[in-house]
């Protein structure tokens, strides 16, 4: 079960499925996503997140709080929040998530720190403790081509908290991802760990993704790197045991979900679980 604290983290990561549309500030050509409110009906379970902003659309810090109109199972009072650090160029240097009172293990927060190359990201994640103690629990690598990230790696530790998991890792210690892009979209991912591998294909609009460049542990490739809005995905599993599921094709086009403002952002999906608003920069 995934904990009330990680579906705090979780506000931020998903894409936009529903929600109402509106500015803060005068109107511009440039607006960046300013706060997000996600609902998600499996865990009734209502957050705000609420981004700051150093420049342009760089990320200072997100705050997360419950929506007081849908609390059931939440903690009304928690406003755990993720601080965001840069080098000189612009690259994400640390990621640093403090929880909003401390674990029962001790812990008060999750610190990413990036070593970044032209050709070459590498990531250690460290668990937080009240003492101000590290302790290392994920080790993470980046393969980049023309500024793209092609390929993940990451290893987890024995310190690594398997009642806290992320959506991205599923609790597997070693896992590698390939990645291909396709009009500045990521089209597919491989995964490989000790289990499985799995083939996923993608399927977008010609809309802009409000999540694009947001980093979070919990956010997904597809949503992170992509310029577009994914509408549909189809994925195939080849198991260890030798057990093959294989997804329906892809269709050669879909009928999107989303209605879009006039700049052409996502404002509402029939779904109906979020909403957003942007701020003029």
């Amino acid at each position: 079960m995934i904990s009330p604290l990680r579906l705090l983290c979780l506000a931020g990561l998903f894409l936009l499925q529903s929600c109402n549309y509106t500015y803060v500030g005068q109107e511009a050509e440039k607006v960046r996503l300013k706060t997000l409110f996600y609902k998600n009906s499996g865990v009734f379970i209502g957050i705000t997140s609420t981004f700051d902003y150093s420049v342009g659309k760089q990320i200072q810090q997100c705050t997360f709080a419950n929506n007081p109109e849908y609390l059931s199972g939440a903690d009304p009072t928690g406003k755990p929040v993720a601080l965001y650090t840069y080098e000189a160029n612009g690259q994400l240097a640390s990621y640093d998530f403090r929880y909003a009172r401390p674990t029962s293990k001790g812990r008060t927060g999750e610190l990413t720190v990036f070593t970044n190359t032209p050709a070459l990201i590498t990531s250690e994640s460290y668990f937080l403790e009240k003492g101000g103690q590290r302790v290392l629990f994920k080790k993470g690598s980046y393969t980049l081509a023309n500024g793209l990230v092609t390929s993940y790696s990451r290893q987890l530790t024995d310190k690594y908290d398997f009642s806290q998991l992320y959506l991205s890792e599923q609790g597997y210690p070693t896992e590698t991802s390939e990645y291909t892009y396709a009009g500045g979209n990521l089209v597919r991912v491989k995964t490989k760990n000790n289990e499985y591998e799995l083939t996923t294909d993608y399927l977008y609009d010609a809309n802009p993704n409000p999540l694009q460049g947001i980093y979070n542990p919990d956010i997904t490739p597809v949503r992170r790197y992509s310029r577009n809005n994914m509408l549909t995905s189809s994925s195939t599993y080849i198991y260890s045991n030798g057990q093959n599921i294989q997804g329906a094709p892809l269709p050669a086009s879909i009928a999107s979900p989303f209605v879009y403002d006039g700049r052409g952002y996502p404002v509402s999906e029939s779904s109906g679980f979020n909403r957003f608003e942007y701020e003029a920069y």
